[in-house]
């Protein structure tokens, strides 16, 4: 048995800027090899290959028998408190700032619910699997966050647009609240941008198929709202692969109104002689 003061192992992925830390008892590959976990965090950057959307990631796999899972920050969460009786339901967790975290259990380890490292099992190859199924919902949560789509107190125009047509044209799960959008916002990520062995579905397992103007909002909102939410733009619309809008610049007395588009590529156009002319 490893020593378990120092059981576990950090990896970073130099490409991507993400941290992987895998809290073991035996071995780290217990939890997955590295180039298991690089193979879905791969499909996922490539959906959204913006280098300073994922720098800061870090991805946290730890054994159920643990021993200091007991103590760390994510027990204390609602859904995922080991001191309280039934609180142990979540599989995935995002939490904090960048940090997203997986527990990898058998259903007889979350019955138990209790940290057993003396008598510990080890994950079998489905528990590992349904692991990393997890982590495209989870992603999306941190996407989310990102993308200050539920920035509830913020006054830009572009954030508060693209989070109502999220809420008006999502209409892919009804396992949640009318209005637990932070959730479904996770399931639409899974649907869209998940790695190869999620997209498509749903956590329950039902295929979903976006429209073309919903995958159009959910590969743009990270850009639009990191780019636009401090312009004077209004009259925004989806055109099916594409976004436009409407941006106001200059002074007040004497404003200049433009088109812009953007592609579901991140490709700039603007309205320039009765034609789109690519900026």
């Amino acid at each position: 048995m490893a020593d378990l003061n120092q059981s576990y192992h950090v990896h970073i992925y130099p490409d991507m800027g993400i941290t992987l830390k895998r809290f073991y008892i035996d071995d780290p590959d217990e939890l997955g090899t590295v180039e298991y976990w690089k193979k879905a965090i791969d499909e996922l950057y490539a959906k959204m290959p913006f280098p300073n959307l994922w720098k800061d990631l870090k991805l946290e796999l730890w054994h159920m028998d643990h021993p200091d899972l007991l103590n760390a920050a994510i027990v204390q969460l609602d859904d995922f408190n080991l001191k309280k009786d039934g609180a142990q339901v979540a599989a995935g967790l995002h939490y904090g700032n960048e940090r997203i975290a997986l527990a990898l259990f058998s259903d007889e380890w979350r019955a138990r619910w209790k940290p057993d490292p003396e008598n510990h099992g080890t994950p079998a190859q489905k528990d590992i699997d349904y692991a990393r199924s997890v982590l495209s919902h989870e992603v999306g949560h941190w996407y989310a966050r990102e993308a200050d789509l539920f920035e509830l107190s913020s006054k830009s125009y572009i954030q508060k647009t693209t989070r109502g047509l999220f809420i008006e044209l999502y209409n892919g799960d009804d396992r949640y609240d009318e209005d637990n959008h932070i959730e479904k916002f996770a399931e639409a990520y899974r649907a869209t941008l998940g790695s190869k062995e999620v997209v498509g579905t749903l956590g329950n397992g039902n295929l979903y198929e976006p429209s073309a103007s919903f995958f159009t909002l959910m590969k743009q909102i990270y850009w639009l709202n990191r780019n636009l939410r401090n312009k004077n733009i209004s009259n925004f619309q989806l055109k099916g692969n594409y976004s436009q809008w409407l941006e106001t610049s200059g002074l007040w007395f004497l404003p200049t109104k433009t088109w812009y588009a953007l592609t579901r590529n991140w490709e700039k156009f603007k309205w320039v002689d009765g034609k789109w002319k690519s900026i």
